[in-house]
């Protein structure tokens, strides 16, 4: 998928440092209000896990990685793959000074399969919430929707698109 302003293709091994910061600097700007989150990941760690996923494959078999680069280089990746009987959204980011571009939905493109696609997020990630819904999700409500992540005892909600 291209646009006037970045391309979203698949990651490649000598992608590992820039999604790195990605993934890190868009935890500083997203979770500035949980420095519980913010201390439980440096950048090096980043750098460490993305080398070797990309390099060696992702502990979860099936599981895809896309970015969204840019002519000033990768502002945005998604990781999707399965997850029970529908594709999880296992994390979005797009640097903030991208929101807007069209970059995450470009992202949200690259999941081709059919059926049931989650995500799970904070439950006070309402920018998040926001942009799911106008991708066609919705809150799971009752148990099955929220429960306390148990590396952070942080509250996260489930959201579905059927």
């Amino acid at each position: 998928m291209t646009s006037s302003y970045f391309t979203a293709r698949p990651a490649v091994s000598s992608d590992a440092a820039s999604i790195a910061h990605v993934h890190h600097t868009s935890w500083q700007e997203s979770y500035a209000h949980h420095p519980e989150l913010l201390a439980s990941r440096t950048l090096a760690q980043r750098q460490a896990q993305w080398s070797q996923s990309l390099t060696h494959g992702f502990p979860q078999p099936g599981t895809i990685c896309f970015v969204a680069d840019s002519p000033s280089g990768i502002i945005g990746f998604i990781l999707h793959g399965p997850n029970q009987h529908a594709t999880e959204v296992y994390s979005l980011y797009v640097l903030d000074a991208h929101h807007g571009t069209g970059a995450a939905q470009a992202l949200m493109r690259t999941i081709e399969t059919e059926g049931p696609r989650t995500v799970w997020l904070l439950e006070d990630n309402l920018r998040a919430m926001a942009f799911y819904q106008k991708m066609g999700y919705e809150l799971v409500e009752g148990r099955d929707g929220s429960q306390v992540d148990p590396r952070n005892g942080l509250v996260v909600v489930k959201m579905v698109s059927l």
